[in-house]
C-alpha cells in the first residue's frame, strides 16, 4: 500500500503519496521521501514542513503526479516556478518550465504583430504557408506564390499547400528559389522569427 504524506509548504497544506514524491529518485523530494534524507521537521498536526513557496508547489506536485507541466493560460510566475524546480532538483521539471516559457513567449510575439505568416517546410515533401494574413496578402509574395503554383493550384481556407504525395522534386525547386523568396519577404518588411525547417516571418 502506498504511504500517504501530509505536507506543509510555506503554510499551504498538501496531501500526496510516496510514489508521487519519489517519481524522480534523483530529486531532493525523491531522496527525502525514499529514506535517503530525513524530512524530520513537522508542524503541530504532524505534516512535514517545507519552508518554500506554498502556492507554487502545487505546480511542482501536479508535475510529479502527471509527468507533464500543466499551467493556467495566464500564468506569469516563471521565475518562481523555475526557482522551485531547481531547489527540488527535478531536472525534468526544470526543462519543462524552460520549454513552456519559450513556447508561450513565442506565441505572445506572434500575437503582438498585426500580420504574420508561417512557411512550413517538411522533409516528407509537405509545404504549407498560412497565418493571420489575408489570402490577398499571401498572394502578394510573388516568388512564394510562383513556387506553390508550380506544384499545386489548391488553396484551403487561405492556406497554400503542396500535398505530401505529389510526384515532383519539390525540395530541389524550393532550394533553387529560396533566396529569392526570402529576399522578397524581407523587402516587404517581414522579419524571420525562427530559422529552421519551420520559418516564421512577422510583419
Amino acid at each position: 500500500m502506498d504511504d500517504i504524506f501530509d505536507l506543509n509548504v510555506g503554510g499551504c497544506l498538501y496531501t500526496t503519496t510516496r510514489s508521487t514524491l519519489t517519481r524522480y529518485p534523483d530529486s531532493m523530494l525523491g531522496a527525502m521521501f525514499s529514506g535517503e534524507l530525513d524530512p524530520s521537521v513537522r508542524d503541530t498536526n504532524g505534516a512535514y514542513v517545507l519552508d518554500r513557496d506554498g502556492p507554487i508547489f502545487r505546480h511542482v506536485l501536479n508535475f510529479l503526479r502527471q509527468g507533464k507541466l500543466i499551467l493556467p493560460e495566464n500564468f506569469k510566475e516563471w521565475e518562481q516556478l523555475a526557482s522551485e524546480a531547481d531547489f527540488y532538483q527535478v531536472g525534468a521539471l526544470v526543462e519543462a518550465v524552460k520549454a513552456e516559457k519559450y513556447r508561450r513567449t513565442t506565441q505572445e510575439e506572434l500575437e503582438y504583430f498585426e500580420e504574420y505568416f508561417q512557411l512550413t517546410v517538411c522533409a516528407n515533401v509537405h509545404y504549407t504557408c498560412s497565418g493571420n494574413t489575408s489570402e490577398e496578402v499571401l498572394w502578394n509574395f510573388k516568388p512564394l506564390r510562383e513556387f506553390f503554383q508550380a506544384h499545386s493550384h489548391k488553396i484551403f481556407d487561405g492556406v497554400l499547400k503542396i500535398p505530401p504525395d505529389i510526384e515532383t522534386n519539390v525540395h530541389e525547386d524550393f532550394e533553387r528559389r529560396k533566396s529569392v523568396i526570402f529576399e522578397d519577404i524581407f523587402n516587404k518588411g517581414f522579419r524571420l522569427l525562427e530559422r529552421s525547417y519551420t520559418f516564421n516571418a512577422h510583419y
